[in-house]
């Protein structure tokens, strides 16, 4: 077949990391973050999730010298507020998850992806454990978003991206896919849904052609925010949205992808299957 030495990065799928997203409309307040890093101590779910405690994140206090034209090791602090925790699982020598916790947002950040259901069940899990703190500021916005990576296992003259990426797709240009050479294309858009219920719908897709060693990879990142309409107030209000916008936002992700890709990459990662 043309595409054989076309590889999906995790074999039996292409996701690199999936980053599942929570924004409030004003910074949670940090008796929040206190509460947060407490519930760590008392969840069995969270350290079944997160062995190591959790990290606080601290604001950086950084002086220059003008005088020498530099940041002495002297001059970096970190003994300011308190912004954050970071919750960390391992299976090697770098993280397979992360959970972020600051006062601007929260990131569960998965980078042992297996397949949707697995992952999403232990994601809303982790948020139910802390649901309550994740209120004391309104949540204004859910996002999901998909790093999906291809690798090309020949001579980079022999790959041929309109059997990978669909020219009839209409999402990337067509100038693009039959350059030889190193290119990326990003937009995004924004449009009004009612389902599940009413948000305005943040869509973004970037694919990156890069260099990995002297061959070809081929990066997507497709990411999904839905504004919302009404704000979320209540843990429980909280945790039954993020099971439905996730939902959603997972379909809107196949959906997409499904335009992007030819059907024979398509058939590689079982995406026509619906599970990925």
């Amino acid at each position: 077949m043309a595409l054989d030495d076309l590889a999906p990065c995790s074999g039996a799928h292409a996701v690199q990391s999936a980053v599942f997203a929570i924004e409030w409309s004003n910074p949670l307040p940090q008796d929040a973050l206190s509460h947060i890093r407490a519930a760590y101590d008392e969840s069995k779910e969270l350290k079944r999730q997160f062995s190591a405690p959790p990290e606080e994140q601290r604001m950086l206090s950084v002086l220059i010298d003008q005088a020498a034209g530099a940041v002495s090791p002297q001059s970096v602090s970190s003994a300011g507020e308190c912004i954050g925790y970071k919750f960390t699982k391992k299976t090697g020598i770098s993280p397979s998850r992360i959970l972020q916790i600051t006062k601007d947002s929260c990131l569960y950040i998965v980078q042992d992806y297996t397949r949707w259901k697995a992952v999403v069940s232990d994601v809303l899990l982790a948020y139910s454990e802390v649901s309550e703190y994740l209120v004391q500021s309104p949540v204004a916005a859910l996002g999901l978003q998909y790093t999906d990576v291809f690798h090309w296992r020949a001579d980079p003259e022999h790959l041929n991206l309109v059997e990978v990426l669909d020219v009839d797709s209409g999402l990337v240009p067509t100038s693009a896919l039959e350059r030889k050479g190193l290119w990326h294309s990003h937009h995004g858009y924004l449009e009004d849904r009612s389902n599940p219920t009413d948000h305005s719908a943040l869509e973004n897709l970037n694919v990156d052609i890069v260099d990995n060693g002297g061959q070809r990879s081929i990066a997507i990142v497709t990411s999904h925010q839905a504004r919302l309409q009404r704000l979320l107030y209540t843990a429980e209000a909280l945790c039954s949205s993020l099971e439905m916008f996730y939902e959603s936002l997972h379909d809107q992700n196949k959906a997409l992808l499904g335009k992007l890709l030819t059907s024979e990459v398509k058939r590689k990662i079982k995406l026509s299957g619906g599970s990925q």
